[in-house]
């Protein structure tokens, strides 16, 4: 039997979490399939709690229960209940913004792939998105067309051996000329 088909037998028997937790090549998200059982268990852990804390203050003295009961443990459920949901919305938010950088990052690829540039960044040795890694003297595309010349980390205002502020778009045009375009 296939591995599609075990996770599909999986995902209908068992339900999609289920099989998003056997996910062993990480396609499917889980962290955030499971912030509301992890909420209700936080909840159901504050009750047990509150009524751990009362039935320990009513042990105490009735008038110590009696104060737990409606003070102390409704504000220890409530300051609780308030904590665990913060934490996991900012934990929500965390996964939201990483999924949506992803989409982001599908769509430039997409739209790079159609774009003209891309045949144009590879004539002259770049890939625009910054796979490849940046030494002393590497420039990026954007630079060669402002006409920056700086050199990253240098004190220096200009290369050795170029002048003029048009001399990165010299090299722009040189590139796109010898490409043919």
């Amino acid at each position: 039997m296939s591995r599609t088909s075990s996770q599909q037998r999986a995902e209908s028997s068992l339900g999609p979490l289920w099989a998003a937790i056997h996910d062993v090549q990480f396609r499917q998200g889980v962290a955030a399939r499971m912030l509301t059982p992890v909420y209700i268990v936080c909840l159901a852990g504050l009750g047990v709690f509150c009524v751990a804390t009362i039935s320990d203050a009513f042990a105490e003295s009735p008038w110590l229960g009696v104060f737990y009961l409606l003070v102390v443990g409704p504000a220890y459920f409530l300051v609780g209940a308030v904590l665990a949901r913060v934490v996991l919305e900012t934990i929500r938010a965390i996964i939201q913004i990483a999924d949506d950088m992803h989409r982001i990052a599908e769509t430039h690829d997409r739209v790079a792939d159609l774009s003209p540039m891309k045949s144009l960044m590879s004539a002259i040795g770049q890939s625009g998105r910054g796979d490849e890694p940046r030494g002393r003297n590497s420039q990026p595309l954007v630079g060669a067309l402002a006409g920056g010349d700086r050199v990253a980390g240098s004190g220096r205002g200009r290369r050795a051996g170029r002048t003029g502020p048009g001399a990165g778009q010299r090299e722009f045009f040189a590139a796109l000329r010898q490409r043919g375009g």
